[in-house]
């Protein structure tokens, strides 16, 4: 029951956030991102490249054990008023694991349950209280600002033969429209 309340508190904090907010693309440039192999977790193998088309594609492969492969955007972001993260996505996955410093720098992790059929979508993550986060006082509550971003290719939403692909062609921040 927990669960379908939270799914519902989201869901209403996301229109809500929708109605009143423009969209402010992050960057798609292969200069700011950079690709962590979730080191203190061996056994991932992973890469980062980035296709023809400028669209980053993160691979991971767990068979050799791990937890999560990482591409991570290496600059320092400033969106002191944003409210949801936002991504056109595709992967074979089960859920896309987004890392997030707040304005207050805590780190923040969101799961965003997805399909994986292979075919574009887009995903919303509302920023507000997380499940997963650590670096600050009363640290699962979400401090206005993003100063960094990562998506995550995790192990437990990979297909059972432990190989996953995460592609971004787009993704953005939501911020708070100035009311007249």
């Amino acid at each position: 029951m927990k669960k379908i309340t939270s799914v519902f508190v989201c869901f209403i904090i996301c229109c809500c956030v929708s109605l009143f907010a423009k969209e402010i693309p992050l960057t798609m440039n292969s200069a700011k991102w950079g690709y962590s192999p979730g080191a203190e977790f061996p056994g991932a193998i992973g890469k980062l490249t980035w296709l023809k088309n400028g669209v980053l594609r993160l691979d991971g492969d767990f068979t050799g054990g791990g937890d999560y492969v990482m591409a991570f955007m290496g600059c320092k972001l400033s969106h002191t008023d944003a409210e949801c993260l936002w991504a056109e996505i595709r992967t074979n996955g089960s859920a896309v694991t987004f890392r997030v410093q707040d304005g207050a720098g805590k780190m923040h992790q969101y799961q965003v349950p997805v399909q994986g059929t292979g075919k574009w979508q887009r995903i919303e993550q509302p920023l507000v209280f997380s499940g997963c986060s650590w670096g600050g006082p009363d640290n699962k509550r979400f401090t206005p600002g993003i100063i960094y971003v990562g998506c995550l290719v995790r192990k437990t939403t990979s297909p059972p033969d432990r190989n996953s692909y995460l592609e971004v062609r787009r993704i953005g921040a939501k911020v708070k429209e100035a009311t007249k």
